[in-house]
């Protein structure tokens, strides 16, 4: 799994953690989900604008709980005007119905057609500035492109008052996506991404003596 994934799924997994926050009142947690994610580049005379969607469906567990699902979608935007130094950022995430977002079992395609609020911020070299809040309309769809792989791999750490204990197991294949990123009438992905996947994994994680 090259780094980018990595960062990409860790990301994903975060957000939609803090959006079920009750799946992790125990000490044993279970995870198992799908993902989609894009990346899109593009340059328009001094303006480089970098975009970051991604999209994910699981099911949460802490024993001796029942488990719950939750489907979330996050976006970042980032204009970065090199002729001024100057940059604007869009950054969100929206909990989703079941039909806003669609993975087939083999990850061969998903879908993702939703609303996410933004919040905007304006940076210079001296800083950055909250400046308001936005929506995104977001209509992308995904085609796998490549071969599945999968993986597995297991984690320990300890302290002296926490031990945790971890293994996951996955797959992904590489995608296109292509379709609209929107704010009002600007379209921040007119073109096919620089880099998609599409993944679905499997994870546990047991702490013994944590406090968080």
């Amino acid at each position: 799994m090259n780094k980018r994934l990595f960062v990409a799924l860790v990301l994903a997994l975060t957000l939609v953690a803090l959006a079920v926050t009750s799946a992790l009142a125990g000490n044993i947690f279970r995870f198992r989900g799908q993902f989609a994610n894009a990346f899109f580049f593009s340059t328009d005379g001094c303006i480089d604008t970098f975009v970051d969607v991604f999209a994910v469906d699981g099911r949460f567990q802490a024993p001796p709980g029942p488990g719950s699902s939750s489907s979330g979608a996050g976006i970042f935007i980032n204009e970065f005007n090199f002729c001024t130094g100057s940059s604007v950022f869009f950054s969100g995430f929206a909990t989703l119905a079941d039909a806003d977002f669609r993975v087939s079992r083999d990850l061969t395609s998903a879908t993702l057609n939703t609303t996410i609020p933004v919040e905007v911020f304006v940076c210079d070299e001296f800083g950055c500035t909250f400046v308001g809040t936005d929506v995104v309309d977001v209509d992308q769809t995904w085609t796998g492109t490549g071969t599945l792989s999968r993986g597995n791999s297991h984690f320990h750490s300890s302290s002296p008052n926490c031990i945790v204990n971890g293994h996951s197991n996955g797959s992904s294949r590489p995608a296109e996506a292509s379709g609209s990123v929107t704010i009002a009438a600007t379209d921040f992905t007119p073109n096919p991404t620089d880099s998609a996947f599409l993944s679905s994994t499997k994870d546990g994680t047991v702490q013994i003596g944590c406090e968080f």
